[in-house]
């Protein structure tokens, strides 16, 4: 798995925005204020985009986010999204698994951490060792 630069996000802008509308919650798919809001961060380097592209074919997107919890002065690397265009190899997960655990690790996180109800990734975070929990969201209107 590959991080795209700054310089490269632009350029590939097309195809982050659709990836990020096939993951983000519905509530979301909508909201040009997001897209750009998530374009300008990749495009100042506060969010990272990565691509695992094999024999010139598209894999998956990623798009990460470090976030700060003042309550514990820890931080956590968030997927913000995650979206597969083919199905992917154990070793294809182990080696994005490894590519964003040595960046998580070089930023100062202490976890990589995501919200999916998605049971597929559900049970790969598991064979990694990592724990699923659930998110919950209530609307307030």
């Amino acid at each position: 798995m590959d991080r795209l630069l700054p310089d490269n996000i632009r350029s590939n802008w097309p195809l982050i925005k659709r990836a990020m509308s096939l993951s983000l919650p519905p509530v979301y798919r909508e909201s040009e204020k997001l897209y750009n809001s998530v374009l300008d961060r990749l495009m100042d380097g506060s969010m990272q985009c990565w691509l695992e592209v094999e024999n010139g074919e598209l894999y998956n997107v990623v798009i990460t986010e470090l976030l700060q919890d003042l309550h514990n002065e820890e931080s956590q690397l968030l997927l913000f999204t995650l979206t597969g265009f083919k199905e992917m190899t154990r070793q294809q997960w182990f080696n994005g698994y490894r590519a964003l655990t040595a960046y998580a690790k070089s930023v100062g996180a202490s976890r990589i951490v995501a919200y999916t109800d998605e049971p597929a990734l559900v049970q790969r975070i598991q064979s990694f060792g990592g724990n699923a929990r659930f998110y919950l969201s209530l609307e307030v209107n």
